[in-house]
């Protein structure tokens, strides 16, 4: 419960269809009279191909799955699955089981589990008024099914009623009467060429959807047959495109406004610890049409849905066009604060966006993400509620779903959550919450969605190639041991500083510094002592001199540095020795770093060669040495 409303989340996919629209609309309405707020989670696509012991694969490979990991037991009042929007029993399940733990009750739609209450549709009784009224409201003595994929639960239910109503009516029923056209067109065409290759064609062709209802009309159509005055026709959950159809399709329709206030009524049995039964039953709605030769029963709103469907269709494409365009910008930015602005600007929504921390942080590779811990980090907010963020790049550490969501629960209207996937990873989730809605804002969500993953996914490979680039240049100019500059990327940052000497009139010292005795080290210690020893020098150039000093690894064993001033000679010197007096001290090593070092000032009247700079140090450097070789006799 947030505030004084109960929360209920509904899990579902492919909310842009019309009949989802149709049903989540007056489910929230009727919640919204007693209370309740919906919050809908949704996958794009439906998990029809991955069940079973596909459906592991399908988790590592769709990151949109991970808005499921978004329901927040602590908040949440009640669960509902759309078992056939999802299709998918292991999610389903994993689900319930999650909401079980928690003790928080489920309800599945048109599906199947344990720790779930049910409602259905009532399908089968649907079905058998179709057949029934196929068989003896039109006599029909030599009927044909075709079914739906082989073995389903939707399909072999249909088929088992048709048996039992041409049983009841006296008619055999053999294989030859049985086709199998997998709920869409092109196998329902396959049979279909199978069917009107035959010397008798049967008296009605009834469909267990509507799909294959529309495509067996328009083939034998095709083929001369007369729909329905030769063969009759119908089909089965009432789409839109079945009233458009020439000849319109005999169906059997949803009334969602029926479902939705049924399911009210359960919720508040519950709510008020009624008894509840294991399943609940919705009958449909049968409509007779042309297709079986009557006049249709029901008026249809023609010209309403055809708008609908143009205008989705039409405002679709030029929108879609728009949101690429908008991605492209957004994945070519600098930084993610002017992606914020530049999706904000041009994209207005009534959203609220947040990020995983990966998608912020440059140099994360985007390929080596796991997704087992996809939900598992720090979150940084992208949109808020359809507003720019100033700092993307600060955590979000508020412990809410998205800021201010009391607020926009009191509204009383449904909200919308969907993770951001990209190459099958999550790169955060979006919620939306529209003040008013219609269809076409179930439309858009999805190209709103898929269009920022896309925006956020190029952002961040744009992004790391970026930081790839940079570490690239960083290898060339640096050297790895040390840390130090090595000679390729010196020499460039020396000619910049001669150049500023010159133009100041002021001057430059060179600092060379010699580990002494490194092959001494290599030979009776090895060579990684002998790096360890080299290290050592580094540090103490680097420590001794100014930290704006320009330093390098110019040789094997040897430092330099080049100050843009002129600088205490000793100073240097004893910062230098300490350094690797209090390093020989704690280090325990049989051996000890020393170095020689030359210190060369020349000013802009001077040769400033880099060569003649390197070996005026140099001699100064050798005399250093022959002097300490002199002491250590």
């Amino acid at each position: 419960m947030i505030g004084d409303r109960k929360i209920i989340a509904l899990c579902t996919s492919r909310i842009y269809e019309a009949t989802n629209y149709d049903f989540i609309k007056y489910l929230s309405e009727y919640f919204d009279k007693q209370g309740y707020c919906l919050f809908v989670y949704s996958i794009y696509a439906d998990l029809c191909w991955h069940e079973e012991e596909k459906y592991r694969t399908v988790m590592t490979e769709r990151g949109d799955v991970d808005v499921m990991k978004l329901i927040d037991y602590d908040v949440t009042d009640a669960v509902m699955i759309m078992s056939e929007n999802i299709k998918s029993k292991q999610m389903v399940h994993e689900i319930a089981t999650g909401a079980k733990a928690n003790n928080i009750p489920t309800f599945l739609i048109d599906g199947e589990d344990e720790d779930c209450y049910e409602i259905y549709f009532d399908y089968e009784k649907g079905f058998e008024q179709i057949v029934r009224h196929v068989i003896e409201g039109h006599g029909v003595r030599k009927p044909h099914f075709m079914g739906g994929i082989p073995n389903e639960s939707f399909s072999e239910q249909r088929l088992a009623i048709f048996r039992k109503v041409c049983k009841d009516n006296g008619i055999v029923v053999d294989d030859s009467m049985i086709s199998y056209g997998e709920f869409w067109a092109e196998p329902t065409q396959r049979a279909m060429k199978v069917l009107l290759q035959r010397s008798e064609i049967p008296e009605a062709i009834i469909c267990a959807n509507d799909a294959m209802a529309m495509n067996c009309a328009h083939m034998l159509r095709e083929k001369g047959h007369r729909v329905p005055e030769d063969v009759i026709v119908t089909g089965f959950d009432g789409i839109d495109d079945a009233f458009f159809n020439i000849p319109k399709i005999t169906t059997c329709i949803c009334d969602y406004d029926e479902f939705a206030a049924r399911i009210t009524e359960i919720m508040e049995d519950y709510f008020h610890n009624r008894e509840l039964q294991k399943r609940y039953y919705v009958k449909p709605m049968s409509v007779y049409s042309e297709s079986c030769g009557c006049t249709p029963n029901m008026s249809i709103q023609s010209e309403k849905i055809i708008k609908r469907i143009n205008t989705n269709f039409y405002r679709y494409q030029d929108e879609e066009r728009y949101c690429s365009d908008v991605a492209a910008q957004v994945s070519l930015c600098e930084n993610i604060n002017d992606a914020s602005r530049i999706w904000q600007r041009y994209m207005k929504k009534e959203a609220t966006c947040i990020l995983k921390h990966c998608c912020v942080d440059e140099t994360l590779n985007p390929m080596s993400s796991k997704r087992e811990d996809s939900m598992e980090e720090s979150w940084h907010m992208f949109l808020c509620r359809g507003e720019a963020v100033d700092n993307v790049m600060e955590a979000y550490k508020e412990n809410v779903i998205i800021p201010n969501i009391a607020g926009l629960v009191q509204r009383g209207q449904p909200l919308f959550f969907m993770a951001l996937e990209y190459l099958g990873q999550t790169l955060g989730y979006i919620c939306f919450h529209y003040e008013e809605y219609g269809s076409m804002e179930f439309c858009d969500m999805i190209m709103y969605v898929n269009s920022l993953a896309r925006a956020i996914g190029g952002y961040r490979n744009n992004r790391y190639q970026n930081y790839l680039k940079k570490q690239m240049e960083s290898m060339y100019q640096f050297d790895v041991l040390t840390g130090l500059y090595n000679r390729n990327g010196f020499v460039k940052k020396y000619y910049e500083m001669a150049e500023r000497v010159r133009d100041q009139d002021g001057c430059i010292t060179v600092i060379l510094a010699d580990l002494d005795g490194l092959k001494f080290i290599n030979d009776n210690y090895g060579h990684a002592e002998g790096d360890n020893a080299i290290r050592a020098v580094a540090d103490a150039l680097k420590w001794a001199c100014p930290s704006d000093a320009l330093c390098a690894r110019f040789g094997g064993d040897e430092m330099i540095a080049f100050i843009d001033r002129t600088c205490d000679e000793l100073v240097i010197k004893e910062r230098l020795n300490k350094f690797l007096t209090d390093f020989n001290s704690y280090s325990n090593k049989p051996y000890l770093a020393e170095a020689s070092v030359g210190i060369f000032c020349a000013d802009a009247s001077d040769s400033l060669d880099f060569e003649d700079l390197i070996r005026e140090s140099d001699k100064l450097m050798y005399e250093d040495k022959v002097k300490r070789n002199k002491n250590r006799r």
